[in-house]
């Protein structure tokens, strides 16, 4: 039996068009630490990123989504090892 858990939220994975014709890729994600045996929660973050696009063409929201989750996932990963 493991001595952590990582608990994983994800609030925020869309895509939202504004006014103006531009529109926005964001991402949210808090992730919590807890204690597997009385499931304390010992630390809790938020990562959250955003990026604009001009359209909203398939290609260019995925590419927006790849390089959000490129920033994001290495800064989840280096905080959840430092958890342990």
């Amino acid at each position: 039996m493991p001595d952590k858990a990582l608990l994983v939220r994800i609030d925020r994975f869309e895509v939202e068009a504004h006014k103006d014709g531009s529109f926005e890729v964001g991402v949210d994600v808090f992730l919590s630490m807890i204690n597997d045996r009385d499931q304390w929660v010992t630390d809790t973050r938020r990562f959250a990123q955003r990026a604009t696009i001009a359209s909203n063409r398939t290609r260019e929201i995925v590419t927006a989504f790849q390089a959000i989750m490129d920033v994001l996932l290495p800064e989840m990963s280096n905080w959840a090892v430092q958890q342990m």
